[in-house]
């Protein structure tokens, strides 16, 4: 059975290859019916609404074990890297920074080292998770943001431009997709293929 689907906000290859209980994104980016996507969108983090991607198959997975035996499998899930650079107002990085991270039902901590770049692997069907830092400083600056997993969508997009800008502290207004006066003061004019790209190499995507 051949099945589409319509990409709707905050969809990505990794959550819909755990919606639809596939072992790997891999399996719907690099399926041949998806090559046009694969073509316009290739960074698979980044899709963006309205966007028809297919969805192969589960199919079955076939093992060769005594039948006489009782086996244990084990169902790996999907997973997903959250990666988040912390910075301050003048794009000082927050070395050593405490950190607590609640994912769902997963709590981490751990702390930044010489860079400001925080990396956790979550489970891919989340699409909110809270960041706590502590700044080392005196008083002690703790900091909590509201993240929206995987809610980022292209820079070629006014709304991509929109989320950049506002995550790298250029207030552009609400990401609303429509250049009002707020987003083209945050860009200084229009954000043609020279700012997209800036956009992109600052932001990592």
């Amino acid at each position: 059975m051949v099945v589409w689907c319509a990409v709707r906000q905050g969809d990505c290859h990794s959550a819909l290859a755990a919606k639809h209980r596939l072992a790997s994104l891999r399996r719907i980016y690099n399926a041949p019916e998806d090559a046009t996507v694969r073509n316009l969108r290739p960074n698979p983090n980044l899709m963006y609404p309205g966007d028809e991607v297919y969805i192969p198959d589960r199919g079955h997975a076939q093992f060769d074990k005594p039948a006489d035996n009782k086996h244990k499998f084990k169902l790996k899930g999907n997973s997903t890297k959250l990666r988040i650079a912390l910075k301050d107002e003048a794009g000082k990085p927050y070395k050593k920074c405490e950190w607590r991270l609640v994912a769902g039902e997963q709590i981490f901590t751990s702390s930044t080292d010489h860079s400001d770049v925080i990396e956790q692997v979550i489970d891919a069907r989340l699409s909110q998770a809270t960041l706590k830092g502590a700044r080392p400083i005196v008083p002690k600056l703790v900091c909590t943001w509201n993240l929206w997993v995987r809610w980022l969508v292209p820079v070629d997009q006014m709304t991509g431009i929109q989320a950049c800008l506002n995550n790298l502290g250029f207030h552009s207004g609400p990401v609303d997709g429509i250049q009002g006066p707020i987003t083209t003061a945050a860009v200084d004019g229009i954000p043609g293929p020279s700012t997209q790209g800036e956009l992109k190499e600052l932001h990592g995507c």
